[in-house]
């Protein structure tokens, strides 16, 4: 028995979706690579694709059925915010999983006093996470106990993790202190 997909498939997502953002210029630059498979193996129109951006986690379509393989808008963001971008590759009609972009920070940088309680996972979404040694275990978000934590490494080794505080407005020539609240256990 042959089966096979006909017509028009339910493209592949995207790959290699980028987001590049300047602070200067506010600029927002999406690039992606083309979707170039079909899900079931079947028909697709790599010369009438087009795509749906959607700015998240706000959920805004910021841009719909376009055919260019990137796109760029402006963002006045006040507020200091985690900012990525889902691309929806289109195929006859039929529409692939979202692919998702890295996430960037973007606004003003936050005024002290400042002061986190890790809340919800935007809060956390404003820090940057470095997994220096590349290995799995690394500072996430744990929404059941409302904080940051680093995931022990199971198989041992020195843990080059690093999450460093949102961009801050400091004066000069004025004292700052810094508090942590931590714990761990082994």
């Amino acid at each position: 028995t042959l089966i096979k997909w006909i017509g028009y498939d339910q493209p592949k997502p995207s790959s290699q979706v980028l987001f590049n953002y300047n602070n200067e210029t506010k600029l927002a630059d999406v690039s992606w690579k083309a979707s170039t498979a079909g899900v079931h193996g079947g028909y697709v129109d790599k010369n009438s694709l087009t795509y749906d951006i959607v700015r998240m986690p706000d959920n805004v379509l910021v841009a719909e059925s376009i055919s260019a393989l990137s796109f760029s808008e402006t963002l006045n963001d006040e507020q200091m915010r985690s900012v990525y971008y889902q691309v929806i590759s289109r195929n006859g009609g039929k529409s692939s999983d979202a692919a998702v972009s890295n996430r960037v920070v973007v606004g003003k940088a936050l005024t002290p006093p400042y002061k986190t309680t890790f809340d919800t996972a935007a809060d956390f979404d404003i820090f940057t996470v470095v997994n220096a040694n590349q290995d799995d275990s690394t500072w996430m978000y744990h929404g059941r106990h409302q904080t940051a934590r680093i995931k022990n490494n199971p198989i041992g080794g020195d843990a080059d993790d690093w999450l460093i505080t949102p961009p801050l407005s400091m004066q000069k020539d004025k004292t700052y202190t810094l508090t942590y609240v931590c714990y761990g256990n082994r």
